[in-house]
């Protein structure tokens, strides 16, 4: 792993675990095997718990550690938030035109709250200031986006579901309406949609025929 100065401050912070200089592909593999899967949760873990990682060694667990710990847990986050969003952006943009073109059909209620938060979604994922939001915010949109486009084709209950999707299609207009979420603001939306998406899981899951 390549020693770098920790005052070299024009050293950009790696978004992801194969941006880390001299780590490759299958250290990365590992640790993300072992639970880490960003440089972020790599540099807050004990180095023993690194160490341990399929692939990584003593000596490369405290070169990782070194390496990271010149690099802010702010500036870190913000890096990997950018990489999450950057790796998306392909399959997002084409999901969001295959949605668009097809609307729900006007005979299914909840296929149609489902399209609408599933656009507000997409929506919030496209602005501008999505590219400063935190990570698990952009996996929790992507997770969203991925749970009520297989509702929609799967077990529908209007009475299960469509509580639970309007709820969240209001929450984010309002994000969409005032898009400069600040941390907090962040982290509640990241809960609402993670919640959304047991929910609408579960009860898909119900509904299924025995």
């Amino acid at each position: 792993m390549t020693k770098q100065s920790a005052a070299d401050s024009s050293l950009p912070p790696p978004g992801s675990l194969e941006e880390i200089p001299g780590l490759g592909v299958v250290r990365a593999r590992g640790l993300r095997k072992a639970g880490f899967a960003t440089p972020l949760e790599a540099r807050s873990a004990h180095p023993e718990r690194l160490a341990a990682a399929p692939g990584m060694t003593a000596i490369k667990a405290e070169q990782l550690l070194t390496y990271l710990k010149q690099f802010s847990m702010n500036a870190l986050e913000s890096a990997s938030g950018q990489a999450v969003r950057t790796a998306s952006d392909q399959k997002a943009a084409q999901t969001l035109g295959d949605a668009l073109a097809q609307p729900p059909a006007a005979s299914s209620p909840l296929a149609a709250a489902l399209w609408l938060a599933r656009m507000r979604a997409f929506t919030l994922f496209s602005c501008p200031q999505c590219a400063q939001y935190r990570g698990g915010l952009l996996r929790a949109l992507s997770a969203f986006v991925a749970e009520t486009g297989r509702q929609e084709a799967g077990y529908k209950n209007a009475e299960r579901g469509m509580k639970t999707v309007r709820e969240a299609a209001v929450v984010l207009q309002d994000a969409i309406a005032r898009p400069d979420l600040d941390r907090k603001e962040q982290a509640r939306l990241e809960n609402l949609l993670q919640d959304a998406v047991r929910r609408l899981s579960a009860g898909r899951e119900e509904e299924k025929p025995h």
